[in-house]
């Protein structure tokens, strides 16, 4: 299958994504969607009423007793989110402590009650995982998929990485601010993950003194601040990670659609084989028949 597009020099040489105040979902498309460059929109329009309601007290009232995993499903650690917020706030944490980072939270699925507060940003219509046509590409968490993070002043994600897939990722800041990084996928890089040879998580340990302009040698990065009301649109393909400069509340998620969808498909049918022939006629209709359905239902 052919490589994704790869960014131009010109382009991921700028030291911040292009960030707008307003698009349209004409220029999202040609601008940034097909040619998988990041966007920042700013302080965005009628934005969802989480953002500036939902902030780490707004949590600790409602659901302070509740116990949720901290640091994603990697280690089974869990505390309440009392205690977890007593130590991002304590006067003693100390910045070996910056991998405390509640992240990766399915949120509809721990706390289903706030989807009132919440509209998927427009950018993410439409996600193709949602259709029952793919149903067994994906489960029922990526249909609707959004992601809850809780940090606080200091704390960065654990590592450089790129979302699964190669699916397509939005980041909406609610509450607070927190610095994106970012950097363009390498010549190549795609048939690397497919083949297993490149992980889509860098070995390289995320520390208090890691100076990510200095991440990658052969390639820049780029760097943009969210505040609340912010929408960070990140490719297909793009390492990233993040580093907390105020309390912040922040909200995730991933899809797929017409300019990825070979590339997640390939992907996800390397990593899951069919189980049966049945399975694999099943895919293989679906595969075909995606494409013709979304071309009149897309928006843009």
């Amino acid at each position: 299958m052919p490589e994704p597009s790869h960014p131009s020099d010109a382009v991921i040489s700028a030291a911040a994504p292009r960030t707008l105040a307003a698009i349209s979902r004409a220029e999202f498309r040609d601008a940034h969607l097909s040619p998988r460059l990041p966007l920042v929109i700013k302080v965005l329009a009628n934005p969802p009423r989480a953002v500036g309601k939902w902030d780490l007290d707004f949590f600790l009232s409602h659901y302070g007793k509740q116990r949720v995993p901290i640091d994603g499903l990697q280690s089974g650690k869990s505390e309440t989110l009392e205690d977890y917020i007593a130590q991002l706030r304590s006067a003693n944490r100390s910045s070996s402590d910056g991998a405390l980072y509640m992240r990766n939270l399915l949120l509809f699925e721990r706390f289903p009650e706030l989807r009132a507060d919440f509209a998927m940003p427009w950018i993410a219509h439409p996600n193709w995982l949602q259709s029952k046509i793919l149903g067994d590409f994906s489960g029922g968490s990526w249909r609707y998929w959004v992601e809850l993070f809780l940090s606080g002043p200091g704390s960065r994600f654990p590592f450089v990485h790129i979302d699964p897939y190669y699916t397509h990722a939005w980041s909406l800041q609610v509450w607070g601010k927190k610095r994106f990084w970012l950097w363009p996928p390498s010549e190549g890089q795609f048939r690397k993950v497919l083949s297993g040879s490149l992980a889509r998580q860098s070995p390289k340990p995320i520390l208090a003194s890691t100076k990510f302009e200095e991440f990658f040698s052969d390639r820049p990065a780029q760097s943009v601040v969210l505040s609340a009301g912010d929408l960070l649109f990140l490719p297909a393909g793009w390492w990233h990670t993040t580093e907390t400069e105020e309390e912040s509340v922040t909200l995730g998620g991933n899809f797929v659609e017409a300019s990825n969808w070979r590339d997640f498909e390939a992907l996800y049918r390397s990593r899951n084989p069919p189980h049966s022939a049945k399975q694999r006629l099943q895919r293989r209709l679906a595969s075909l028949a995606a494409p013709l359905y979304f071309r009149y239902r897309r928006p843009f």
